[in-house]
């Protein structure tokens, strides 16, 4: 994970992580895990996001 100025983060995993799901959640525990689904912009192979959350967003790959 590398922050960016602002709202933006750039994610980035190995390529042999086939089959799974970005996921974000603004706590770590309970059930508010959702995808992704907001615009994602591929930088040099990795995820580059805008964080539309106010304050702390946890990530996390889901198996689907």
């Amino acid at each position: 994970i590398q922050l960016l100025p602002g709202p933006q983060v750039i994610l980035s995993w190995p390529a042999s992580a086939t089959n799974y799901a970005l996921q974000g959640a603004s706590t770590i525990s309970g059930n508010s895990w959702q995808t992704i689904s907001n615009p994602a912009t591929f930088v040099g192979g990795q995820l580059q996001l805008t964080n539309t959350v106010s304050g702390s967003m946890f990530y996390r790959l889901h198996s689907q």
